[in-house]
């Protein structure tokens, strides 16, 4: 049985949905309190500070302000996202004088969670909208990397022909940027880098689960499991 990626934002919603009466309000409230919450007006009018020993969410939503981490980044990655589909990392120098993602664990969680919160407003609106009339969340479009690595599990040998050339094809098929869709293609197959991350390995897994490619997404567990 195919199981729908898991967003505790929307896991609980859904378990509060079950016990209100009025449920219509309480999916415009939520809509409402994080269009608010994610402005710049919202910045100054929401109480917000759980570093406070005696913070207390006063918004009357059911996603509590306590899990949202870094206002100011949380809220630009939660905008990037639902206007690009996806989000660029931040980047540091190393030791070389490379620029690469960096690895701060708070960061790469308020993004994560940044993203979630995105594909919950998402979802709301789509449950207003009666688009999910069975509360079920839908897979959101697939991002720039995730159409690449897709095609890579699919079998498509993205190193057998030159990278310029084929970032020429694949952007024109794709409908994506050339620039982006070269760089991309030389993280593809290697390990752990800013195209084969575990919420785009997750995606993807999720893709063919749901389609019941079963061999394609047990490849891709079994990478994410390394």
């Amino acid at each position: 049985m195919n199981q729908e990626p898991k967003n505790h934002f929307i896991e609980s919603f859904k378990s509060s949905l079950e016990t209100i009466k009025n449920k219509e309000y309480l999916i415009d409230n939520e809509i409402n309190q994080i269009q608010l919450f994610t402005s710049s007006e919202g910045s100054s009018s929401i109480p917000w500070n759980p570093g406070d020993l005696n913070f207390n969410n006063e918004t009357n939503s059911v996603f509590d302000l306590m899990e949202m981490g870094g206002r100011s980044y949380f809220n630009s990655v939660f905008n990037e996202y639902l206007m690009h589909g996806e989000v660029q990392p931040i980047y540091e120098e190393n030791e070389e004088g490379e620029m690469i993602p960096t690895d701060e664990d708070f960061l790469r969680h308020d993004r994560e969670n940044a993203i979630l919160f995105a594909d919950y407003y998402q979802w709301l609106k789509e449950l207003k909208n009666g688009k999910n009339k069975s509360h079920k969340p839908k897979l959101s479009p697939l991002t720039h990397k995730q159409k690449i690595l897709a095609l890579h599990y699919l079998g498509l040998d993205l190193n057998k022909y030159d990278n310029v050339k084929t970032a020429k094809i694949l952007s024109q098929i794709l409908g994506v940027g050339e620039e982006n869709t070269r760089k991309y293609l030389s993280y593809v197959s290697a390990g752990k880098n800013s195209v084969r991350t575990k919420q785009n390995l997750d995606k993807i897994h999720q893709l063919f689960e749901n389609v019941g490619v079963t061999e394609i997404s047990n490849k891709i567990k079994s990478d994410l499991e390394k």
